[in-house]
């Protein structure tokens, strides 16, 4: 079991590893980059999404897999205030840090990851995961970003009328009223989509290689390692420590401890420069704490298969 999380852990720092090397081509970066983001987030995402819920609907009769994911949430903000509080940084300059330390990566990253582990049943939870942390995006987390701006609210409104009608969102709706409908997913079907969960699989982690920026002299802080402490630290071992002491230990809880230990989502960078937020601050955020987190998914890894 050891052996073989090792072998997956090192085919994902493998692909990462490429999407960085290829990033050092500028041009061949941007045009694969766009590519890439525009396949998986209009196509490959949807369509793994989906079909992960359409199969599994068994997945959906727990409550407790909502509650524990919309946790990861809550947990970060509490954590973030008081934390920064400590480290006195208030007011719109503690904006990049609460927030980044909020908002984890939700798909890009954790998907690949979930998908090497427990294949197509491992997505249904994540596909929850996503569900639920969409929801949350729309109601709390733009809202906190325009609460620390003063940008047009009628630009809010429009940026979160966008996210509703994000492609992995809608085919999550798509695949609860499936289910809700009754209807069999076909099973000459299953295998294709395994398969083609494997490639998206790749891709998605050679996105994210392209996607981590090179570190810059003077980045590094002591609230820049606290939003890491955070998002790749604290929270995990929390969650960890919760479902422990509950006694939980399928499969579902083991991916929200993965996805709770994510590092910032990229589209913390869109959010900050559409609200007027500190966006290169940001940027700085999300890569060192992306590159950070090839380090402590061993231990992400680790306490899953201690759980």
């Amino acid at each position: 079991m050891i052996g073989d999380l090792f072998l997956r852990l090192g085919i994902i720092y493998a692909l990462i590893l490429i999407g960085v090397i290829l990033k050092r081509s500028t041009e061949l970066a941007k045009v694969l980059t766009k590519a890439i983001s525009i396949f998986l987030i209009y196509f490959s995402l949807p369509v793994v999404i989906f079909t992960s819920i359409a199969q599994f609907s068994e997945a959906f009769s727990d409550l407790r897999i909502l509650i524990f994911s919309a946790s990861i949430f809550f947990i970060s903000s509490i954590v973030a205030y008081i934390l920064f509080r400590i480290l006195k940084e208030r007011g719109t300059d503690s904006a990049p840090f609460v927030l980044t330390s909020i908002n984890p990566n939700g798909f890009y990253l954790p998907f690949p990851i979930v998908y090497a582990l427990y294949d197509m049943k491992g997505l249904t939870y994540s596909s929850v995961y996503l569900l639920t942390a969409n929801i949350i995006n729309a109601s709390y987390i733009y809202p906190l970003y325009s609460y620390y701006s003063n940008s047009d609210k009628r630009k809010s409104v429009a940026l979160t009328r966008k996210i509703l009608l994000f492609p992995p969102f809608l085919a999550s709706i798509l695949g609860f009223v499936f289910l809700g409908l009754g209807l069999p997913f076909p099973e000459q079907l299953t295998q294709p989509i395994s398969y083609f969960g494997q490639f998206t699989t790749y891709v998605a982690l050679l996105f994210v290689g392209l996607s981590t920026g090179i570190l810059r002299e003077g980045w590094f802080s002591k609230s820049t390692l606290g939003v890491v402490s955070i998002r790749l630290v604290m929270v995990p071992l929390m969650l960890f420590g919760l479902m422990k002491f509950l006694g939980l230990r399928e499969i579902w809880s083991q991916v929200i401890i993965i996805h709770s230990g994510m590092p910032p989502a990229v589209n913390n960078i869109i959010l900050a420069d559409h609200f007027n937020l500190d966006r290169k601050r940001v940027a700085a955020i999300v890569t060192e704490a992306t590159a950070l987190s090839l380090l402590t998914l061993p231990l992400l890894l680790y306490l899953v298969n201690n759980l």
